[in-house]
C-alpha cells in the first residue's frame, strides 16, 4: 500500500524520472514476495500507476522555443517528454526481457535436462515428428495460406510485403515453446515421449530462428545491393552539368 501511494503521489506531482518508479516498483514487487502473495501483481500495479501519457501534448504548448541558450535543453527535454515513462520503460527493459529474462525463464520451467540420455532423443520418432512439425508445417501452412488468400482474392498483398517475407516469417513462427510443450504433455503420456517432445521443440525453435533470420536478411542484403547499384548506375549532378 505505501509503495502504490508512493507511485500515485509520483504520478500526480509530475514525477517523470524512471528509477524513481524502478526504484517503487522493486520494492513493491520484494514485499509481496515476501508476503506471499504472487510477485506478478507488482507488474499490473506498476503498469496500471505509471505515468502512460506524454508531458507535452500534442498543441506543443509546454515548449517555449526562444533564441538563448536554453533553447537546446528545452528540446532536448521536449523530445524526451513527447514519449510516455511507461513506453520509454518498456523500451530500456525490452533487451533485458526478451533476450536473457524470458529465456532463462522458458528453459528453466520447461524441465529440459540437457543431458547425453536427453540428445540422444534427437533422432526418435517423436522428435523428429514434433520438429519437423514446427518448422515445415509452420512454415508452408503460413505461406500457403497467404498465398490461397492472394490468389482467390480474399486479401491483397501488403504494401511492399515480397514472397520472402512470407517465408521468412512463416519460418520464424515456427519457434514455439509454452504452448507446444503443453499441447505435447497433453497428447503423450509416457514420459520420455514427453521428453523427445520437448527436445524436438527446442531443436526446432532454435532452427526456425535460424532458418527465418537468414532468409529475411540475405533478401534485405540483395535488396540493399541493389538499389547501391542503381543509384551508382545513375549519372550524378555534376556529370548532367557538365
Amino acid at each position: 500500500a505505501i509503495c502504490a501511494t508512493a507511485m500515485i503521489a509520483a504520478r500526480r506531482a509530475g514525477v517523470r524520472y524512471i528509477p524513481t518508479y524502478v526504484v517503487v516498483g522493486v520494492t513493491l514487487w520484494y514485499a509481496l514476495l515476501q508476503s506471499g502473495v504472487h510477485a506478478t501483481l507488482a507488474g499490473v500495479i506498476c503498469g496500471l500507476l505509471t505515468p502512460a501519457h506524454a508531458w507535452i501534448n500534442r498543441s506543443g504548448q509546454r515548449l517555449e522555443v526562444v533564441n538563448n541558450p536554453k533553447s537546446v535543453r528545452q528540446l532536448a527535454l521536449a523530445a524526451r517528454e513527447s514519449v510516455p515513462v511507461t513506453e520509454r520503460l518498456e523500451e530500456a527493459l525490452h533487451p533485458f526481457t526478451a533476450f536473457i529474462i524470458l529465456p532463462i525463464f522458458a528453459l528453466a520451467n520447461a524441465g529440459i535436462p540437457l543431458t547425453g540420455e536427453a540428445l540422444a532423443t534427437i533422432g526418435s520418432p517423436v522428435a523428429l515428428g514434433v520438429g519437423i512439425g514446427l518448422l515445415l508445417g509452420k512454415t508452408l501452412g503460413i505461406s500457403l495460406s497467404v498465398a490461397i488468400a492472394v490468389k482467390s482474392g480474399l486479401g491483397p498483398m501488403p504494401a511492399g510485403t515480397k514472397p520472402h517475407h512470407i517465408v521468412g516469417v512463416g519460418a520464424l513462427s515456427g519457434i514455439g515453446f509454452t504452448v507446444a510443450m503443453f499441447v505435447a504433455g497433453l497428447a503423450f503420456t509416457n514420459s520420455a515421449d514427453v521428453e523427445a517432445a520437448k527436445f524436438g521443440i527446442l531443436v526446432a525453435s532454435f532452427a526456425a530462428v535460424v532458418v527465418g533470420l537468414s532468409v529475411l536478411s540475405q533478401r534485405s542484403n540483395s535488396a540493399a545491393t541493389e538499389t547501391v547499384h542503381q543509384l551508382d548506375s545513375q549519372p550524378s549532378d555534376e556529370a548532367m552539368a557538365a
